[in-house]
């Protein structure tokens, strides 16, 4: 460089090289300058969010300059990239979606938190039910908070919920973006607010989801630790209390009908008896993390009792 700049010294410090010089130094001064500010800035607001409480964390976020971009410091926090490019490679971007009951405290914290991570691309794999992975991260404060994260290919879950699913149609009209565009979410949002779903389809679509949810609690029963069997009984049993509330509902159903059947509560009221019932209730507190669990083998018996009690009573 420098014997470049001795052969060329005469051309370079002319009035015309003294600008094109000053211009190509400005930029990279100016690049460096921007950069650097860009990562101090981003350095003092991560210690500013780690002293702070997850509900800070959710709050900082910041939109694009165009507007359509929502980026959060949740997703660093929570590793989503990394857990995408290992288990998820074929997708090249995602929305994290904030919903559940975490929405709706107001003083006091949150018990739990739930998010749903929709993945965005073309993967060349049949797999689209993605439920696998991140089911239980924790963010370690002062105390340890509960964060439950599910993934799913976002297509995946768009057809779900048009075709009627409750727990996707739930999440769609009770739920805040916390990172990804903008566009995706509204178009979820926009597309099932006023669809029509046929109730003859969504039983059909029931009875595929009903064999697929046995076979995961029947391996949780028999393979997984004491949350997966929570989780897996928690899917299958409110998907048997739908069915059978669903066959009771109009032939048309809007948004507004299918997320009723979402209400975890009122589909249990069906359940008459008071054994079974308090079952149902505890399986509930297990999963939102409200009760101190009990063993594995206690619990299993109790769902098995429970879902032999709705087959032989409210089936009909």
């Amino acid at each position: 460089i420098w014997a470049y700049i001795d052969e060329n010294k005469e051309w370079m410090f002319s009035g015309v090289g003294n600008i094109l010089v000053f211009t190509i130094f400005g930029s990279i001064v100016f690049f460096v300058v921007k950069k650097s500010y860009v990562f101090i800035k981003n350095r003092i607001n991560m210690k500013k969010i780690k002293k702070g409480t997850f509900d800070d964390i959710l709050s900082f976020t910041k939109k694009d300059r165009s507007g359509k971009f929502i980026n959060s410091e949740l997703s660093k926090v929570l590793n989503i990239k990394k857990l995408i490019k290992e288990n998820y490679s074929e997708y090249n971007d995602f929305l994290i979606i904030q919903y559940g009951s975490s929405l709706k405290h107001q003083s006091q914290p949150a018990n739990d938190y739930d998010f749903i991570v929709l993945l965005l691309g073309h993967p060349t794999t049949e797999r689209k039910e993605i439920r696998s992975v991140g089911d239980n991260p924790e963010y370690q404060l002062e105390k340890k908070i509960k964060v439950d994260i599910v993934f799913r290919d976002y297509k995946s879950f768009l057809f779900a919920a048009c075709s009627g699913m409750p727990y996707e149609n739930s999440v769609i009209f009770n739920s805040k973006l916390v990172h990804g565009h903008i566009g995706y979410y509204e178009w979820l949002k926009r597309i099932t607010k006023n669809i029509l779903m046929d109730k003859d389809f969504l039983i059909r679509r029931y009875n595929d989801k009903l064999l697929l949810e046995k076979e995961v609690y029947e391996k949780a029963k028999n393979y997984g630790e004491f949350y997966d069997l929570v989780r897996a009984g928690y899917f299958y049993v409110t998907s048997l209390l739908q069915d059978i509330h669903l066959k009771k509902m109009q032939k048309i159903l809007a948004q507004k009908d299918v997320i009723t059947l979402a209400n975890i509560n009122d589909i249990g009221e069906i359940i008459n008896d008071e054994k079974q019932k308090e079952v149902y209730i505890r399986l509930i507190r297990y999963l939102k993390r409200l009760e101190i669990a009990t063993s594995k083998e206690i619990l299993s018996r109790d769902l098995e009792r429970l879902i032999e009690y709705i087959f032989e009573n409210l089936y009909t």
